[in-house]
């Protein structure tokens, strides 16, 4: 089971000009194992909200129905993030600052919540989560293996 980074997600947006397409078919085959968290939807809010600030109305627009449909299509696997995750998230970061790394607190959110859940953090930059000591797997360098078939 994988928790994917927004920078993952973001693979999917129809404002991607040239995705990977090993990687979206990768989730397309195994999005049943695939699961977001809360932080992802608003850091896509976030950018959806800054480009309607900036005059961007087409764009947001376009990207902000996107987010409705992940929220819609992803429901059952939206991640929270609660007080246990919120607690560990510290934990994590303070581990990962202690080795020179300065993540931010929104991927430690994501770090936490994939640890707690036992899953893996799917994303591109593991040279944030790496430190966390969480698991973690980069599919530009190579993809996870396929998931087995939920019973």
């Amino acid at each position: 089971m994988y928790v994917l980074d927004t920078n993952i997600v973001s693979e999917l947006s129809p404002e991607r000009i040239a995705p990977n397409a090993e990687i979206v078919a990768w989730l397309r085959r195994n999005g049943e194992h695939c699961y977001l968290s809360a932080v992802t939807l608003t850091e896509i809010a976030y950018g959806v909200a800054k480009l309607r600030q900036r005059g961007a109305t087409a764009k947001a627009r376009r990207l902000g129905a996107w987010l409705d449909e992940i929220v819609s299509f992803h429901a059952r696997h939206i991640l929270v993030v609660d007080a246990e995750a919120a607690l560990r998230a510290g934990v994590l970061l303070a581990v990962a600052r202690a080795t020179g790394v300065e993540p931010d607190v929104e991927a430690s959110w994501i770090a936490s919540t994939a640890e707690l859940h036992g899953m893996t953090v799917l994303t591109f930059n593991e040279t944030d989560f790496l430190p966390m000591g969480v698991a973690v797997c980069n599919p530009g360098v190579a993809l996870p293996p396929e998931a087995r078939p939920l019973a």
